[in-house]
């Protein structure tokens, strides 16, 4: 093969890489699907094991966090954690979350006036108290993990009125 031959070669070659590449570039990524979710619709027969779901929830939810939080800070390891919080605990809380925004927002006027609606805030604050452990760990906040465990402890004391 004589060197004429080989540069054409290396050209057409180096031609096709970069036609795939653009072409490969100029297509729009697949469009997410998009999760329709099942909400339930409150009324005086399903409230209570609603609340109990929800409750459930908030303090499993809260106690992973605190949990891991509690290991990674023993172990001295801060990016353990936001590893964690980020890509584990994180995701799975976003997807309870969405749903109660969802039932939430169908179901207002009687989440109102069966007085839950602080169920659902104290659920929502669990993602800043995420936020504040993660941010206490990573700067060696002693301060601000003062204050996220007197907010821990605050939600507490709103959520547990309502277990009967």
């Amino acid at each position: 093969m004589t060197t004429s031959a080989t540069k054409q070669l290396i050209q057409l070659f180096l031609l096709l890489i970069i036609t795939a590449t653009t072409t490969a570039c100029n297509e729009p990524p697949p469009a997410e699907p998009v999760l329709k979710i099942e909400t339930i619709v409150l009324n005086k027969s399903n409230i209570n094991s609603f609340k109990r779901e929800l409750l459930q929830d908030y303090v499993s939810n809260r106690n992973d966090l605190l949990n891991q939080f509690k290991a990674f800070k023993k172990e001295g390891n801060p990016h353990g954690f936001v590893q964690y919080r980020n890509y584990e605990w994180t995701p799975h809380y976003i997807e309870k979350k969405d749903y109660y925004q969802v039932v939430l927002k169908k179901n207002k006027a009687y989440i109102e006036k069966a007085s839950i609606k602080p169920l659902f805030l104290k659920f929502d604050n669990l993602l800043i108290i995420g936020v504040n452990l993660k941010n206490a760990l990573l700067d060696s906040d002693d301060e601000l993990l003062k204050s996220t465990y007197a907010q821990i402890k605050a939600d507490h004391t709103v959520i547990s009125k309502f277990k009967k």
